[in-house]
């Protein structure tokens, strides 16, 4: 019922830009916000909170004027438009099938067989103890040098905190290990958001819910709650970006998702007036997947899309998922895109899903701000590792059950 009438606004916003992309603004947050208030799955209603922020921060640009970011490369209406009509087009697909999906909960406990151990568990919290000793820069905190010098050594690594949080919660041989597992989980949280790390915090949080409160909280409770927490995110963020104020002048508005929607902006418009040809967009999807088992960063430019873009512009991060699809496979690449993502999503909560799937759907549930925001290499490159560790961890479980019986 909602649906048809948003494909309209697309169309005509298409053909006619200006007002009408005001309109597909607006009935898309309309639309979206709708299916979350009437959703009975607590994932799902996550997912639109943070993805809507996307769309939320562009009214100021659409309807004011004001710049979503310093930087001016691609920051020109004609490109914006079109960026926007792709994340819209991505956003509404896939909400709109996940919405769909027939279960109402993962219902973890009951579908991933937990396995107590406590070698394995005390390796995995140690690791989790290590990995947020390291996330302390001694320079100082996020209020009191700059936001660039205490998170220039990020150290990467520590993202994978998520998996082995996840597998100590699977090989946990008590219910106080499970309890102490929440309290170092937490401190992680805390020690992220004092060094100014909030998308790992809000990664961590969303594997939290998953894990111990996706069951006891009502869907319109957890909207309103992740509505807060963005608030209290966003406030916090201005706090510690210091002397980056968040309305500049000017009429430029500063924000991380501004900022991830030009860089989307900059890989569409580079495809777009012939700066990156077809096989440079070929070996740029190449080396996504040869990330899975290396490092991106360390990968030659013509496959890695942040650096081949880079000789003609700064982009300084990520891109949104859309500005990617593009690249890789123009308005095609990005609706097989939707379906691909949205498949995987719906089968999270197929009855018929094994456990190495359920353990790759929650580590992608909680990186969902990073492979939708930054780069969709995030959607595969974790999981796989999860569920390569998982596999390892319980042949070794398998092997220490039948030593004991012995």
């Amino acid at each position: 019922m909602f649906i048809l009438p948003l494909i309209v606004i697309f169309m005509l916003s298409s053909i006619y830009g200006g007002l009408s992309t005001k309109l597909l603004l607006i009935g898309a947050l309309v639309y979206i916000y709708y299916l979350a208030w009437t959703s009975k799955n607590n994932v799902f209603v996550i997912t639109v909170v943070f993805i809507s922020t996307y769309i939320f921060y562009l009214i100021p640009y659409f309807f004011f004027n004001y710049d979503y970011a310093t930087r001016q490369d691609y920051q020109v209406h004609d490109v914006a438009h079109i960026s926007f009509h792709y994340l819209v087009a991505f956003v509404v697909g896939f909400l709109s099938v996940l919405y769909m999906a027939k279960k109402d909960c993962l219902d973890l406990d009951d579908r991933l067989p937990l396995q107590p151990n406590s070698v394995i568990y005390a390796f995995c919290i140690s690791i989790l103890l290590l990995f947020t000793a390291l996330s302390i820069n001694l320079s100082g905190t996020a209020l009191t040098i700059s936001y660039k010098e205490v998170t220039e050594s990020r150290y990467a690594f520590i993202d994978y905190s998520l998996v082995f949080t996840l597998l100590a919660y699977v090989f946990a041989p008590t219910v106080r290990s499970k309890n102490l597992l929440l309290v170092v989980a937490v401190l992680y949280i805390m020690v992220s958001l004092v060094y100014g790390l909030r998308l790992r915090a809000i990664q961590m949080l969303i594997l939290i819910f998953v894990l111990y409160y996706e069951r006891r909280f009502s869907p319109k409770i957890v909207l309103s709650a992740s509505f807060l927490g963005l608030v209290l995110m966003q406030l916090w963020g201005e706090l510690r970006i210091g002397d980056d104020a968040f309305l500049q002048r000017d009429y430029v508005i500063v924000s991380n998702q501004g900022g991830v929607f030009l860089n989307a902006n900059m890989y569409i418009g580079l495809v777009r007036d012939g700066y990156i040809s077809s096989s440079e967009r070929i070996t740029t999807f190449l080396g996504n997947i040869l990330s899975i088992g290396y490092s991106q960063s360390e990968l030659p430019e013509k496959f890695n899309l942040a650096k081949l873009a880079g000789n003609f512009f700064s982009i300084p991060g990520g891109g949104l998922i859309t500005g990617y699809l593009y690249v890789w496979g123009g308005v095609f690449g990005l609706l097989l895109g939707v379906l691909l993502i949205s498949k995987i999503y719906s089968l999270m909560f197929s009855s018929s899903s094994n456990k190495f799937f359920m353990i790759y759907g929650v580590i992608i549930i909680a990186t969902m701000p990073r492979w939708f925001a930054y780069s969709p290499i995030h959607f595969f490159k974790m999981g796989v590792w999860a569920v390569g560790l998982y596999f390892v961890f319980s042949i070794i479980d398998n092997r220490m059950i039948r030593n004991e019986k012995l």
